[in-house]
């Protein structure tokens, strides 16, 4: 299947995909995927001048047994690395964090995913509305069907 081309004996063309998702529903697939994210970075306190040195995106996922934050393995491996260097404030949204990296639960560099215990509380004190996404377990993609990502450059 070449890309762009539409799964054989798919009822949805291409087009007809791009066309529902510049509508009303991608209005609400975006609002699905803008809620369950923020943007996490850090700024260098060293310096005269704070400036961000990093950042990245939380996204947040409730399973049947915690609430996680889930994050690339690169942007922890980043603050990890920006912190040998220097003294760090981390920011999630509006809100100050002191202790999200002791939540860890684990990073996988070949996945390039890490993965963070959170609470209700966390979520309460990020400074906008939050929700969760709740599918689980997650889907693993399918070749020729549609894939939603946010997050924050």
């Amino acid at each position: 299947m070449a890309v762009g081309e539409a799964p054989k004996d798919h009822p949805i063309s291409i087009a007809r995909a791009k066309e529902l998702l510049a509508g009303d529903l991608g209005a609400v697939h975006r609002d699905i995927l803008r809620r369950s994210c923020a943007p996490i970075y850090w700024f260098g306190l060293d310096s005269k001048v704070p400036r961000i040195l990093n950042n990245g995106t939380l996204t947040f996922v409730r399973t049947p047994q915690r609430l996680l934050a889930v994050t690339a393995a690169h942007v922890f491996r980043g603050y990890e690395s920006d912190h040998k260097k220097t003294r760090l404030r981390l920011q999630v949204f509006n809100m100050v964090v002191y202790d999200l990296w002791s939540k860890l639960i684990d990073v996988s560099d070949e996945l390039d995913l890490a993965t963070i215990s959170i609470d209700d509380e966390f979520i309460g004190r990020i400074g906008r509305d939050v929700t969760p996404l709740t599918s689980w377990p997650p889907q693993p993609p399918e070749e020729g069907k549609g894939i939603m990502l946010a997050g924050y450059p």
